[in-house]
């Protein structure tokens, strides 16, 4: 059996070998984060490069952070370590809070085997991968120091945006519950 941090760093190895022989999906992220708004300024890549720095370890060596300039609240894993959050999902969160959305997409890195990029702070139609990348990135919080209750108070803050369809937000809901347990 391997250990938990073991697997974690394997992982992220294994996606960083990727990434650096020419796996990755590079040119279909470009035109999505194009097709998205481009890249936000320096002041948003800064706040989102803090709350990076609050998870720092060997989870987090392989992480691209990058911020979408778009009003939408969201956040997106890419396979290779590429995270893409939204302005607004920026402007919205506290610094502990935006490193619990990053917490929540790392967790797609490590937990989803079969990831399909993107893979989104907002779901997807099987919650379970939510759910297993929420409790990946609780146990990334807790090793860092901070309570699983900051990814509940994102997973607030982000269900009662306007642009969250009723869908994401019934299926965040229970992610909420099943986290506050």
């Amino acid at each position: 059996m391997i250990k938990p941090g073991v697997r974690v760093t394997l992982v992220l190895a294994m996606l960083g070998l990727m990434f650096g022989v020419g796996c990755s999906p590079a040119p279909t992220q470009s035109a999505w984060v194009r097709s998205n708004g481009g890249l936000a300024g320096k002041q948003e890549f800064a706040k989102a490069q803090v709350a990076l720095a609050l998870l720092s370890g060997a989870e987090t060596q392989a992480i691209q952070v990058s911020v979408i300039n778009s009003d939408a609240v969201g956040a997106y894993a890419w396979p290779g370590g590429n995270v893409y959050l939204t302005r607004g999902l920026v402007e919205l969160l506290d610094r502990q809070e935006l490193a619990a959305a990053l917490a929540h997409e790392i967790g797609h890195l490590i937990a989803d085997q079969t990831l399909n990029p993107p893979s989104s702070l907002g779901g997807t139609s099987d919650n379970r991968s939510e759910i297993s990348a929420d409790a990946v990135g609780a146990q990334l919080l807790g090793k860092r120091g901070i309570k699983r209750d900051v990814l509940v108070s994102m997973l607030r803050k982000v269900c009662c945006c306007p642009s969250v369809n009723s869908s994401c937000r019934r299926a965040m809901l229970e992610r909420i519950e099943i986290l506050s347990r």
